[in-house]
């Protein structure tokens, strides 16, 4: 972990992470080398085995910071 977060965390090919039980300075070092890239940062505590297993742990709305929303028009007839 520690000798990956530089380098992950300013990957241009990376658009995003989900960072459970940082640190501060695991923080920081995310936010910092991040922030060049654009990279899409989530942070959340680390949990114990059975909570991982709680639905509010298994809902897909883990996703929601690492999608993009974008509305498209179009002319509705004529």
């Amino acid at each position: 972990r520690t000798e990956l977060r530089e380098h992950v965390g300013g990957h241009r090919d990376v658009d995003a992470i989900l960072s459970v039980g940082a640190s501060a300075e695991e923080r920081t070092v995310l936010e910092t080398e991040g922030a060049d890239s654009v990279t899409r940062l989530e942070f959340r505590p680390d949990r114990t085995a059975a909570e991982w297993r709680l639905d509010d742990s298994q809902s897909p709305y883990w996703m929601t910071p690492f999608v993009e929303f974008k509305t498209t028009w179009h002319p509705v007839g004529r």
